[in-house]
């Protein structure tokens, strides 16, 4: 942890309402996708975000330094959403409104097809299994290193790693299979 990761941490022991206001700037957007792909509703996972930072301002006493802060609320938030999933047991997952894909096409007709791919496989994605799910959002839209994901999964990096390689065949042939790739 560097000198400014223990700052923010003991700011946030003294429990700083500005520092857990830059803190849920800086990461409520990420956490939220996050929290969005496990559980594949987007009221859902704002309560799972608000649960997770909440379990930051009542637990950050517990926070032994191991991994960064924003490391752990990951870590808190997919261990939230996944017990989300276990509480409703919800078996599949059906996509409707949410996180709105931005895209710069400047013709029509280039925007419609490049949205309904990224629909495409956002819904493909959210079909896999989730230990290959996480993992892959992880890498591809939080451009995250195997290394954090490793600490955030609590998985070694040959398990991430292995997991990347299934979850991206698994995409293959998924894509290729409903025409999204070739």
């Amino acid at each position: 942890m560097n000198q400014q990761e223990k700052l923010m941490t003991q700011q946030l022991r003294d429990k700083n309402s500005l520092t857990y206001k830059k803190l849920i700037d800086d990461c409520g957007d990420r956490l939220l996708r996050l929290a969005f792909i496990v559980v594949g509703d987007q009221q859902i996972a704002e309560d799972v975000v608000q649960e997770s930072f909440l379990a930051l301002y009542q637990n950050i006493e517990t926070f032994r330094g191991e991994s960064s802060i924003i490391t752990w609320l990951t870590r808190v938030t997919i261990n939230k959403a996944k017990n989300v999933l276990r509480r409703k047991k919800l078996k599949s997952i059906d996509f409707k409104e949410g996180i709105d894909i931005q895209d710069t096409s400047p013709l029509p007709e280039e925007y419609l097809e490049t949205k309904e791919k990224k629909v495409k496989v956002r819904n493909l994605l959210l079909s896999l299994p989730l230990k290959y799910r996480d993992v892959l959002y992880l890498y591809y839209y939080e451009e995250i290193k195997i290394k954090e994901i490793a600490d955030i999964l609590d998985l070694t990096e040959s398990g991430v790693k292995s997991r990347l390689k299934r979850g991206r065949e698994h995409m293959k042939e998924l894509l290729v299979e409903r025409g999204v790739a070739q």
